[in-house]
């Protein structure tokens, strides 16, 4: 994944945030957070602790693959999970998916009171991966 800032997860979301009003359903960017530490395998077990922190507990799990989902708890019908994939190369990403779900590019159209779940869980597993410098 290219570099980017640390912070710009944060404002990008916070943006989405502030676009649009009413109660229909929003866009959110698909987001990418790091590099933390390349090669760690600890970043996978940092990950899904911090995600545990914030409430949200794993309903999948494939450590080998640095994967792991999460039911979003603010969906009524409870259809909407988090993906969260850890990458060897430090990054990990976190998308939406279920039936109510829209691709749009790299964002995502997903129900009104999923995206404040989505931005506590995105800004929960940055304060939670410790990075380390080298």
């Amino acid at each position: 994944m290219p570099q980017m800032p640390r912070c710009l997860p944060a404002l990008l979301f916070v943006s989405s945030l502030l676009a649009g009003c009413g109660g229909g359903p929003v866009l959110v960017p698909r987001l990418g957070l790091g590099p933390f530490r390349p090669g760690d395998s600890g970043i996978y077990d940092q990950a899904v602790s911090a995600a545990a922190a914030a409430g949200h507990f794993p309903t999948q799990t494939d450590p080998a693959r640095g994967r792991f989902v999460l039911l979003a708890t603010s969906d009524p019908m409870r259809e909407i999970r988090f993906v969260v994939q850890c990458y060897a190369d430090g990054w990990i990403t976190v998308s939406p998916d279920g039936p109510r779900i829209e691709a749009v590019g790299s964002s995502f159209r997903v129900p009104r009171e999923v995206r404040a779940e989505y931005a506590q869980l995105v800004l929960g597993l940055e304060r939670g991966v410790v990075v380390v410098d080298p």
